[in-house]
């Protein structure tokens, strides 16, 4: 049998008892930290995925701005906020900019039809990771509006990148209830096509697929439309070597490196139905068109949209 003084040494130096010492910072109070909800993971590279061309040093454009009683919870610490009001947690802010981001970033990615699905898996992984959001935060100067509580040991708790890559996150959260979560959107496809600082190469133009899913992606030029014979119709040789507007729009948006999409919808009786088709670039709405089918309707809406924008065919 031991006695009290064996158990009082063997206690003291347990394990458990020497990690806690171990792990014991200097500072008497640790601010009770709650992890957010987990990101929408799109893939689970490990180590870090590559960097890719699109995500070089580049300069940034300017931050929506942000009113200043939601701009105060956006930079808070977690530990910092109201028990009474949903949208004064800094965690609520951090939970919608995660999937205004996760969002973002996917559609501007996935709308790329040059390069393989597991390629745009691995960029939006980059992109989402927290060392690549820590980057944005420091090119914002995050890091010099940090509210911290007045128990907060700096020298315990450094900004890392975890913390940098929620107070991004916190703000683009700010930015999606004062704003709506288009402009969200918007603010990251201004950083994902900002000048790059580094020259980049040249890219070869690579035809759509065949097939695309969803309304946002970059669709396949549709076969050309009929000639209207109201207009009169050009000779044979010319239709076969025009290029259709949809074709156009397409490779100027590939060109410049800008988010085209598509959004089509019908209406009217099931055996004459109205097409109509809007482009959005960039988030914003561009042209509208109609027609008594979709690549008509797209056709027009195409048109409309390159001369708006003055691209020649």
């Amino acid at each position: 049998m031991l006695s009290s003084a064996a158990r009082s040494h063997f206690s003291n130096h347990s394990p458990s008892s020497l990690k806690r010492k171990a792990d014991r910072s200097p500072s008497p109070i640790t601010p009770k930290r709650e992890h957010p909800p987990p990101p929408i993971d799109l893939s689970t590279p490990a180590p870090r995925p590559r960097r890719t061309m699109a995500t070089r040093s580049r300069s940034m454009p300017p931050r929506p701005e942000v009113k200043f009683p939601l701009a105060l919870v956006a930079f808070s610490h977690e530990s910092v906020g109201t028990a009474d009001s949903p949208i004064g947690k800094r965690r609520y802010l951090e939970r919608i900019g995660r999937t205004a981001v996760t969002f973002a970033i996917t559609r501007l990615v996935f709308a790329r039809t040059d390069r393989s699905e597991q390629e745009n898996n691995e960029e939006c992984a980059f992109l989402l990771h927290d060392e690549n959001l820590a980057d944005w935060a420091k090119d914002y100067n995050f890091t010099e509006f940090r509210v911290l509580p007045n128990d907060f040991n700096k020298d315990d708790h450094n900004l890392n990148n975890a913390d940098l890559a929620k107070a991004f996150l916190a703000y683009a959260g700010a930015v999606d209830v004062e704003h709506g979560p288009e402009r969200v959107t918007q603010w990251i496809a201004q950083i994902y096509h900002a000048p790059s600082n580094e020259p980049l190469p040249i890219e070869r133009p690579v035809s759509p697929p065949l097939s695309q899913r969803g309304h946002w992606a970059f669709q396949p030029p549709p076969p050309l439309p009929l000639p209207h014979h109201a207009y009169g119709s050009p000779p044979p040789s010319q239709n076969r070597s025009a290029k259709s507007w949809s074709a156009t729009v397409n490779e100027h948006a590939q060109q410049k490196r800008r988010v085209l999409a598509f959004n089509a919808s019908s209406s009217g009786a099931a055996h004459q139905l109205t097409w109509t088709v809007d482009i959005t670039v960039d988030g914003q709405h561009c042209a509208q068109g109609s027609g008594n089918s979709k690549p008509a309707a797209k056709e027009e809406a195409s048109r409309i949209a390159c001369q708006r924008l003055g691209w020649s065919q």
